[in-house]
């Protein structure tokens, strides 16, 4: 979704695909904030965690409700997604 979401909103990005290998050596380098992928790095920053790159993305991509409560509407979908 996270891809897809840049996609549609013409965001530009590098799509990297990591293998175990490579996860591990970002892992042993500290590249990964919390052990895990996956990470966005922005500005030289890494950020990890699916559901605030997801939400960092739709924002960019200007697919992200600007009404607080549509937005919170669309956080509910995204939640029973994770459910799924």
């Amino acid at each position: 979704p996270i891809r897809l979401a840049l996609t549609i909103g013409d965001v530009p990005f590098e799509d990297i695909r990591v293998s175990r290998d490579g996860m591990e050596a970002m892992k042993a380098s500290g590249k990964l904030p919390m052990g895990a992928l996956p990470v966005l790095e922005v500005d030289g920053k890494m950020v990890c965690q699916s559901t605030a790159i997801m939400n960092y993305a739709s924002k960019l991509a200007g697919l992200y409700p600007k009404d607080p409560f549509d937005a919170m509407k669309a956080e509910e979908v995204r939640g029973c997604l994770d459910d799924i």
